[in-house]
């Protein structure tokens, strides 16, 4: 699986979407970010949709395009949405430029989920499974 692109490096940008054109609802990815195939936790509640990569204390407000099967995968945990207990999440997904997102403008950037291979309630060892691979 590959890591997320440091942010402090400058990277040429290499973004291309495979197949289909960014919905206009999604900011564009910013400079030099890739398409990434990682997993993380997705943690949701009141007001609160986030992503935290693998080995990472960041956190990403949480988009996912229409065609990456995001919703239809996370509507059986539904009734469990407010519960506190994130789900494990392994995906393809771009950071957005960096400003102001989600609710308040809390977040720095956006991750958007372009496909979601994996959504399931996390297992402890989760993310050290994902680390030793």
């Amino acid at each position: 699986m590959g890591a997320l692109p440091d942010p402090k490096v400058k990277q040429e940008p290499t973004w291309l979407l495979p197949h289909e054109p960014l919905p206009p609802r999604y900011p564009a990815p910013g400079p030099g970010q890739a398409l990434v195939n990682a997993a993380g936790r997705w943690h949701r509640g009141f007001e609160a949709s986030y992503f935290t990569p693998c080995g990472s204390q960041a956190k990403y407000w949480l988009e996912a395009i229409p065609t990456s099967n995001f919703w239809d995968r996370a509507r059986p945990f539904r009734d469990s949405w407010f519960d506190g207990h994130p789900l494990f999440i392994h995906g393809t997904f771009y950071l957005s430029r960096t400003g102001h997102y989600g609710h308040l403008g809390q977040y720095e950037r956006i991750v958007v989920f372009t496909a979601v291979d994996e959504l399931r309630p996390e297992r402890p060892t989760d993310c050290e499974a994902v680390a030793s691979d």
